[in-house]
């Protein structure tokens, strides 16, 4: 999806955004991408583009399939490498960031799944 300047900039001051790559990529901050398998394993019955609505994103701008392609990759990137693949300097120097990682990563904690299949139908034998 191609951005317009405007959409650039409103995605930009997003505080999940990292940062706009030309016009049509986005990086999002680590933060959010272990927030977003947080609270899809936690809360099942939300949608993917529920959950970047309600991290304040607008689904006017964004793909509406890419909430769902991110949020997978970042679930199988989380299953084979754990919290810490997601963890860079600029989170840990970021006392927000900080605070809000360490409590995603309680929270992934406690959902301990043991080897079955989620209600969304992934496997999940080491989350």
């Amino acid at each position: 999806m191609i951005y317009t300047k405007e959409e650039i900039k409103e995605l930009e001051n997003h505080v999940f955004v990292k940062s706009v790559i030309d016009e049509n990529g986005i990086e999002y901050d680590p933060v959010f991408k272990l927030w977003s398998v947080m609270i899809w394993l936690k809360f099942p019955k939300l949608t993917e583009i529920d959950i970047f609505e309600k991290a304040g994103f607008d689904m006017d701008i964004l793909n509406k399939k890419e909430p769902r392609i991110k949020i997978i990759e970042w679930f199988k990137l989380y299953k084979m490498f754990g919290a810490d693949y997601f963890i860079d300097k600029d989170t840990l120097n970021n006392k927000r960031k900080k605070q809000l990682l360490e409590l995603t990563i309680e929270e992934l904690r406690k959902l301990n799944f043991k080897e079955s299949y989620s209600e969304k139908g992934y496997y999940t034998k080491y989350l």
